[in-house]
């Protein structure tokens, strides 16, 4: 069992694959003129609560969307996490795992911020983390 170095920050992590079959490129459709992805970086950067906006992705594309909007990114997501069955724990658990490698230390508080909910708003999201770091 590995001892993992928890630090008390909150990170946002933004999940955006490429594969959709519906809708082709769908996380780098635009609303306004900025991409789902961009949406979903900004509102976490604008938050006053998130420490750390993170993309996992399996497209360079997508990877550079991000990067462009502040996002992390240091490396991609694999083929087996990035299938149209592959599910939110493995994806999360692969995301912790490689940054763990990476930064020696990983997060208190992780918050998944879909790319394909881009109405929400900062203050949303402050409210949120306020109330869930005040549980006991």
């Amino acid at each position: 069992m590995i001892n993992y170095n928890f630090v008390d920050k909150v990170w946002a992590l933004v999940p955006a694959r490429s594969g959709s079959k519906r809708l082709k490129n769908k996380n780098l459709k635009k609303i306004k003129n900025l991409s789902l992805v961009a949406r979903a970086v900004i509102v976490c950067k604008k938050s006053n609560k998130i420490d750390r906006v993170f993309l996992s992705t399996d497209s360079k594309k997508i990877r550079k969307e991000g990067l462009k909007y502040g996002a992390e990114a240091p490396f991609l997501r694999s083929k087996k996490n990035s299938r149209d069955t592959s599910n939110d724990f493995n994806v999360l658990k692969e995301f912790l795992q490689k940054t763990y490698r990476i930064e020696k230390m990983i997060p208190k508080y992780l918050i998944f911020i879909r790319p394909t909910t881009p109405i929400r708003k900062s203050k949303v999201i402050n409210s949120a983390i306020k109330k869930f770091r005040n549980l006991k």
